[in-house]
């Protein structure tokens, strides 16, 4: 170390360029030195990366390609299940899985997600229908037998018995009603 410098050597395979004090460019002149990720997973037939130049030129003339074109060695093609029901604890899952079982998980649905928990659910919807339906069988049968019950009458009561309001008061023949009392007969 000499003053207020540093002078670091043997990084000949790291991210981090050496320089030599005794080396350093004069004027405006800047070296680039590109640092490149590595390529994304192939998506939509396209893989990217992102690289940056360590030594900040400001000059993107030679900078790396980083977008490109590349063709999935696997599509993968998504099943999933249904949701479950939904828990007190607002939660739903379901599973989802890959039928060409390419091993990658890429665009895979969502296989978690938040609810609103009901009391009751489908089995309380279940009951009131089945309360419904039992209510209306009842009514049903009560009609039935109320209709029956009116044909039944009807055959038992012949309408030519009945007297007729036009005539009058119908008095049976044993009674006498001059003296109010019973005629014998």
């Amino acid at each position: 170390m000499s003053g207020s410098r540093f002078s670091i050597s043997g990084l000949t395979h790291s991210a981090v360029r050496e320089i030599s004090i005794n080396s350093v460019p004069q004027g405006n002149t800047c070296t680039q030195s590109w640092n490149c990720t590595a390529w994304s997973t192939c998506a939509g037939r396209n893989q990217i990366r992102v690289c940056t130049d360590i030594n900040q030129c400001n000059n993107v003339s030679n900078k790396p390609v980083e977008l490109q074109n590349c063709a999935p060695t696997c599509q993968v093609n998504w099943s999933c299940g249904n949701w479950t029901t939904c828990t007190k604890s607002g939660n739903q899952t379901r599973t989802c899985s890959d039928l060409r079982n390419c091993g990658l998980l890429t665009d895979k649905p969502s296989e978690f997600q938040n609810c609103t928990y009901q009391a009751g659910g489908v089995s309380g919807s279940l009951i009131k229908i089945v309360i419904i339906a039992v209510i209306s069988i009842i009514v049903a049968v009560i009609v039935v037998l109320v209709i029956y019950l009116l044909r039944s009458n009807k055959r038992d009561y012949d309408e030519s018995d009945r007297p007729s309001s036009k005539l009058g008061p119908v008095i049976p023949p044993d009674v006498n009603y001059t003296t109010g009392g019973n005629k014998k007969v």
